[in-house]
């Protein structure tokens, strides 16, 4: 059984009273516990429970991977659409939040099916419905005398970001032009309900960076190696990780609960099938193992920083107890490495782990570096893969479509004045030449 009860309690000092609320979970057997236990881990079923207690009788799946379901539609209802009805003329438009964590970072491929009402055109008028994700033109429909919206389509090429915006707009023109004011007033509907998302396509994430974690881990089952001990500072930073590496993510069924083992050299070492995730405070513990691999390593009380085009990149001998979080391949598998302090505090090794949130796909790196008061990343790779290539070609022809009409009238007017001052200095030359004679 799973229980939420309220009970207060008096400040003896102050003599405020508060309110606490506390989760009870019990079991008549280790059966019975560890069912309560795991329906904790179940997001969604949390989120739809307006009970003070339940009865667990089943108990949920803990996966080594994550298990990609049939695709399965994700209703624009679902991502906080509202069912509201556009009205006016010209353009009429609303947007619909995508965020990542419903669909993942390597999704490329998007089916889209919209239904919906408008009010039917009559003669001498004009409607579209115009359709856009993060601002990038996908289709356009025309309107007719039916009142009826029945669209089927998909777009690949995706460059998920950390939030993403598709939008919708019904574009309505009078028979008299925008400017009559007696016109008729247009109205449009999207059914959010039966109107839907649907990934069809994902591509495996090879590139490691901290905004394609945990997706980049998803090759191989991971497994949590530290050799901090069991207290309460590392409890908080544990919990977090498998919250990060279990988003939510729609298309993706099952719960990760990856076993978390003592950080013996001997067992990492002969350990070469999984994803690896190792917490430690030994900096020099796997420096021959990991050789080269690492792009920060430790030797003789200094840190040395490597890049992918200069190795050693340079040393630094730090007066600051630093935490150092990286991501490397080492013989293909991919590793992250949490290094921190022996004396290191919660809120150093916390940074360390939850600062993987505030990645974007144009702000990220493969190094989080923190102490107990701040925490930075940068990035020590070389942006050579496939899918910062993809950003960037993105961010050119994204920034292309919008500003090509103001970079080709500033070229013109460019070339124009350079031959009006071609012009009068030819000008002034003749008259000189002329007047010398």
């Amino acid at each position: 059984m799973v229980s939420v009860y309220t009970d207060q309690y008096k400040d003896s000092l102050s003599l405020e009273v508060y309110n606490g609320q506390n989760i009870v979970v019990t079991g008549k057997t280790d059966i019975g516990f560890t069912k309560a236990a795991h329906f904790l881990l179940q997001k969604h079923l949390l989120n739809s429970s307006y009970v003070d207690y339940l009865f667990v009788n089943e108990q949920a799946k803990l996966l080594d991977l994550p298990k990609r379901k049939d695709y399965e539609p994700i209703y624009f209802k679902q991502l906080g659409a509202q069912n509201s009805i556009l009205n006016g003329i010209g353009y009429i438009q609303s947007n619909i939040s995508m965020p990542r964590s419903n669909f993942g970072s390597n999704v490329k491929r998007m089916e889209v099916k919209i239904n919906g009402k408008y009010r039917p055109l009559s003669d001498g008028e004009q409607g579209y419905f115009n359709l856009y994700f993060n601002d990038n033109f996908l289709s356009s429909y025309k309107l007719n005398s039916t009142g009826e919206l029945n669209i089927a389509f998909d777009f690949d090429d995706i460059i998920m970001q950390q939030e993403n915006n598709f939008k919708y707009e019904f574009y309505f023109i009078p028979s008299g032009g925008l400017c009559e004011t007696a016109a008729a007033n247009f109205y449009g509907q999207v059914d959010v309900i039966n109107s839907y998302f649907k990934p069809v396509g994902y591509e495996q994430s090879s590139s490691l960076s901290f905004f394609r974690f945990p997706e980049n881990f998803q090759s191989k089952p991971i497994t949590i190696y530290t050799d901090l001990k069991a207290e309460h500072k590392l409890i908080s930073t544990i919990s977090e990780l498998i919250d990060i590496i279990n988003p939510g993510e729609a298309g993706l069924s099952g719960f990760i609960y990856p076993p978390v083992k003592n950080a013996s050299l001997k067992e990492i070492q002969s350990d070469i099938e999984m994803s690896k995730i190792i917490i430690s405070a030994n900096n020099d513990k796997f420096s021959d193992f990991f050789g080269e691999s690492p792009f920060i390593k430790f030797k003789n009380n200094e840190v040395e920083y490597r890049s992918e085009e200069i190795n050693p990149f340079f040393s630094v001998d730090y007066q600051k107890n630093l935490g150092f979080n990286q991501l490397f391949y080492h013989q293909s598998i991919p590793v992250m490495l949490i290094n921190v302090p022996v004396d290191y505090s919660e809120n150093t090794l916390l940074s360390l782990v939850s600062n993987i949130r505030e990645q974007t796909i144009s702000e990220t790196g493969n190094v989080i570096v923190s102490n107990n008061e701040k925490s930075y990343f940068f990035d020590l790779r070389v942006l050579n893969d496939n899918h910062d290539k993809s950003y960037l070609t993105y961010l050119l022809d994204d920034f292309w479509g919008k500003y090509r009409l103001f970079i080709v009238c500033i070229l013109l007017i460019l070339v124009i004045l350079i031959l009006i001052f071609i012009f009068q200095k030819s000008k002034e030359s003749k008259e000189k030449i002329e007047n010398a004679k």
